[in-house]
């Protein structure tokens, strides 16, 4: 979720208190619109962009547009006035927020293998998509390699969710582990995937094959 500045003052401002109470709170839709980024959307669709969000269509939405602008509180596109002034030096972070939540939200579409890209997307330049895929290839390859060593292939989703979490560097010393451990011959007596990447079963102290007694797991 993003944030952005909202005065206290905005209940002692004149032109807010000639409007309708639900105006009003059209008025503070149309400020997290300009938040999110909905506001830079092409013209031909942001109208309709704007009526979903709002709730508002056709001509209700005409009549609420020249509420606002006769009150000055937006321009002639949609945008509040003076919103830079309000947001001050800490609308830079405030736009690197937007931007990592935005390429977080594409770097978890990738991984899912879905293309589809929404309104409010951002397109980024060509050298970081590239960046970007070489690191979710990368990460596919890893766990592929984890998988290939782990006896037990079972619940391949919820491995791979945790598997995700694990730091890069600590791939070698899994993959280390596993070439190494004797497993019990009983499949049943081997932990999930999930399990042994979340309790970090690879930083157990191996024994030698002969000391080794079947272990019991939930």
């Amino acid at each position: 979720m993003q944030w952005f500045k909202l005065h206290n003052d905005i209940i002692h401002d004149p032109k807010l208190k000639v409007l309708a109470f639900e105006d009003r709170w059209h008025f503070v839709a149309l400020m997290c619109l300009q938040n999110d980024g909905t506001l830079d959307e092409p013209e031909d669709i942001l109208p309709e962009l704007i009526a979903q969000c709002l709730g508002i269509h056709g001509p209700d939405l005409d009549s609420l547009k020249e509420r606002l602008i006769r009150v000055r509180l937006i321009d002639d596109d949609w945008r509040p006035r003076n919103w830079d002034k309000r947001q001050v030096s800490s609308d830079a972070t405030n736009a690197e927020r937007q931007k990592r939540y935005r390429e977080k939200q594409r770097d978890r579409k990738l991984s899912n293998g879905s293309n589809a890209v929404t309104v409010t997307d951002r397109a980024l330049p060509e050298e970081e998509v590239e960046k970007e895929k070489e690191l979710i290839s990368g990460r596919e390859l890893r766990f592929d390699q984890f998988w290939s060593l782990y006896p037990k292939k079972t619940a391949k989703p919820a491995a791979k969710k945790a598997y995700n979490k694990i730091k890069d560097k600590e791939h070698v010393d899994i993959c280390a582990h596993l070439k190494k451990r004797v497993w019990p011959t009983d499949r049943q007596f081997i932990p999930y995937a999930a399990t042994f990447i979340n309790n970090r079963r690879w930083e157990d102290e191996l024994e030698p094959q002969a000391k080794r007694e079947e272990e019991h797991y939930v």
